[in-house]
């Protein structure tokens, strides 16, 4: 008997999605025009929840798991005021003079024809960009950077780009541009290396899109109308690494959609576009450019490959046989090197967030964990704080530890040392106050952890009372943990400073130098060494140089692993032959 085929059960769309009107739906492009109680409920464009109010009525959850990355999506119908407080409040009222004054671009971009009739684009000075615009060209500038930060750091964090929405130095992998068109300006066909979130402000804009020998995920863009810029080739031979036919091309076959005032489109990464302004347009598009996962493990890689002598050797002197002969047994050894990385050494589960933090960790005996708190600059709350996350870290005697190995830890001390300089200006409270939260590091993932040993015996660098450097030394130690900076610059992916007391500096110490796995017994057993010695020199040990108690010295093998330094090695199971 032939059975049936069980039918699937059609997904039902979200409540605020109901009543709305999906013109279209393929693999291209989606649209969703409001209806009217929709314009009515309609948000205006808000900085602090950004995504929802630009994909409503979807909501970003379903936008992020059927739309990201996969076709384009087009918000039509919406009522042309939600977007008024952005533009009174940010973009001067749409002023050109001001918007171009404002710009943070070197040089402006002006789209004008040539005496064939073709679109050219031309590099112009402020004052020069105004007067071809009031001739009727086209420009084409960055939106100032104040609301730039504040969209393009918003939608890195509502799309959950984390540490990968900023490069290495710490700038936003992202930026604004304004797009001030003037009637029958046409951009032709092209596709950017961008994920971009299009608002129309102002006029309206014919979009066409299509798929056809699109390239996923590209590195480049395909821009032929920026001939004048020596980037073909280039685009070229990035683009025939993914589609050995690739080429320049216009399409008969596409989809159309016109944005008014108000109207949203997000389109991704390598989707061909030609865009046409049926009258004067004015437009913002936020570009986002997260790093990718061969930026993460390549760097880890490269970082991996510079620990070994061979992988650091200059190229020279060298036949083609001893070229070949070399070279294959440094490929034999990068087997071992990409073996040796896990998933936990590239990302620690502290490098996801992203966003700049101060985080005060307290214990006395691994019950009281403290609490974290997130800088000023970041008003938003995520269920997975880091404090809870550390109640979930389970470390015992029996837990097998190990270094990461893309992971440095620098004392502070030895930095000082090294230098050789008087650092007693530079008061630890600089690094580690809640208010400097969003000034002080600009790596890409950026984390000042305090850990208190007890929480009575350490000085609170908020502390007016306790302003002098020399005396916080005495009672609290400094340490940098960089992971993975496997690059030219070497950038750190992950920054992060720990303050800890001076009864925790031997278990620091140990883990500074440690190289091989580990258990508790191992460190404790160094910290009590210490101790002990000390004790023989100086039988009156302060408090603060007492050894610490397991549970303190258990919540900060925590706060290791959760930001990287360590990792926890499940043992493998004992295989039972039978004979």
């Amino acid at each position: 008997m032939k059975a049936h085929p069980r039918k699937r059960r059609l997904l039902q769309p979200p409540s605020e999605f109901k009543g709305s009107k999906v013109n279209r739906v393929n693999e291209v492009l989606q649209t969703c025009t409001m209806s009217t109680e929709q314009r009515g409920r309609c948000p205006m464009i808000d900085l602090e929840h950004l995504l929802a109010s630009l994909v409503y009525p979807e909501v970003p959850g379903k936008f992020m798991d059927t739309i990201w990355n996969k076709k384009a999506f087009a918000v039509l119908g919406a009522p042309p005021a939600r977007t008024n407080e952005l533009v009174k409040n940010h973009l001067f009222d749409l002023d050109v003079k001001s918007l171009v004054q404002s710009t943070v671009s070197p040089q402006i971009f002006a789209w004008m024809k040539d005496q064939s009739g073709k679109i050219a684009s031309i590099e112009l000075s402020e004052e020069a960009a105004i007067g071809c615009y009031e001739c009727g060209a086209s420009l084409y500038f960055r939106a100032p950077q104040e609301i730039s930060d504040a969209l393009v750091s918003t939608i890195a964090k509502d799309t959950g780009m984390g540490f990968a929405g900023r490069y290495s130095n710490g700038e936003l992998r992202g930026e604004v541009e304004v797009f001030l068109s003037r009637k029958g300006h046409v951009t032709d066909w092209h596709f950017d290396y961008m994920q971009n979130f299009t608002i129309q402000l102002k006029g309206t804009k014919r979009w066409r899109l299509s798929s056809k020998n699109s390239i996923p995920n590209p590195i480049r863009g395909c821009t032929p109308h920026y001939s004048g810029v020596d980037t073909i080739e280039q685009q070229m031979k990035v683009h025939r690494l993914a589609n050995p036919n690739f080429h320049y091309k216009s399409f008969k076959i596409h989809e159309v959609v016109t944005l008014t005032p108000g109207s949203f489109m997000y389109f991704p990464a390598g989707l061909w576009h030609k865009v046409e302004c049926t009258e004067d347009s004015v437009s913002i598009n936020i570009s986002m450019m997260p790093s990718t996962w061969s930026d993460l493990v390549g760097d880890g890689i490269k970082h991996m490959m510079w620990r070994d002598k061979s992988w650091r050797e200059g190229i020279a002197n060298l036949s083609y046989t001893k070229a070949r002969s070399k070279l294959h047994g440094l490929l034999y050894n990068l087997k071992q090197v990409v073996r040796r990385m896990t998933v936990h050494d590239l990302l620690p589960q502290g490098m996801l967030g992203g966003e700049k933090r101060v985080v005060v960790v307290r214990g006395s005996d691994g019950k009281s964990e403290g609490k974290g708190r997130r800088s000023s600059g970041d008003a938003s709350s995520k269920p997975d704080e880091p404090i809870s996350q550390l109640h979930k870290i389970q470390i015992d005697s029996e837990t097998i530890l190990r270094p990461n190995v893309l992971a440095v830890l620098i004392k502070e001390n030895d930095l000082r040392q090294a230098q050789n300089a008087d650092m007693r200006h530079v008061s630890t409270s600089s690094f580690c106050s809640e208010d400097s939260g969003d000034e002080t590091d600009d790596t890409r993932a950026s984390v000042c952890a305090v850990v208190n040993g007890t929480g009575s015996g350490i000085a609170n660098p908020n502390d007016k009372s306790v302003d002098n450097t020399k005396n916080l030394r005495k009672i609290q130690v400094s340490y940098n943990l960089h992971i993975n900076f496997g690059n030219e610059q070497l950038e750190s992916a992950s920054q992060i400073q720990f303050v800890v007391s001076r009864k925790l500096e031997t278990a620091m110490d140990f883990l500074l130098a440690r190289r091989e796995r580990f258990h508790l017994r191992d460190l404790m057993s160094r910290v009590n060494e210490v101790v002990s010695r000390q004790k023989h020199i100086h039988p009156k040990i302060p408090p603060a140089q007492q050894p610490p108690p397991v549970g303190e010295v258990i919540y900060l093998l925590k706060n290791m692993v959760f930001y990287g330094k360590l990792v926890i090695e499940t043992p493998k199971p004992e295989s039972s032959n039978s004979r």
